[in-house]
């Protein structure tokens, strides 16, 4: 019951701040919006990173800190699209694809990827009881990645 309180409680605080964000999309530079966007992408790659640290250390697996990691993870995804605006297609220095703009529809498909796997990793490292219990979820979340590295990002 905690739980089922505790992700509908997250679930409303994520949409009001979501909700806001694009409200105020009007007034951010284009290069803050690449500056944000590359922050959540490194606070994706730190949470990751640490989950793979304790698959390759069980000494080092924290069944709390995995289900802190996942977390994470997930709401990180839900901050990309934020990132993306209109103008900041042509920052410089910025690794985004044009084709981000340009598609926009398959880029949003390739976040809904990573929304569905990194869901699913939230899960499994709520329960886990060893990194075994999140490994296949870790992968799957790195494949959703790579997918739209490959489609979306240059270098």
């Amino acid at each position: 019951m905690v739980k089922i309180l505790v992700t509908i409680t997250a679930t409303m605080l994520f949409t009001t701040m979501y909700s806001a964000s694009h409200m105020a999309h009007a007034d951010i530079k284009p290069e803050d919006a690449a500056e944000y966007r590359q922050s959540v992408f490194q606070t994706m790659k730190w949470n990751i990173g640490h989950l793979v640290r304790m698959m390759k250390n069980q000494d080092e697996f924290d069944a709390a800190e995995a289900s802190i990691l996942g977390q994470r993870l997930h709401m990180a995804g839900g901050m990309i699209l934020e990132g993306f605006t209109d103008d900041s297609d042509m920052v410089t220095g910025s690794n985004a694809k044009l084709e981000i703009w340009d598609d926009r529809e398959g880029f949003q498909k390739a976040i809904d990827a990573y929304l569905v796997a990194s869901k699913a990793l939230s899960l499994a490292t709520s329960n886990a009881k060893s990194p075994a219990d999140f490994a296949q979820q870790v992968q799957n979340v790195g494949q959703s990645c790579k997918a739209c590295h490959k489609a979306y990002r240059a270098k």
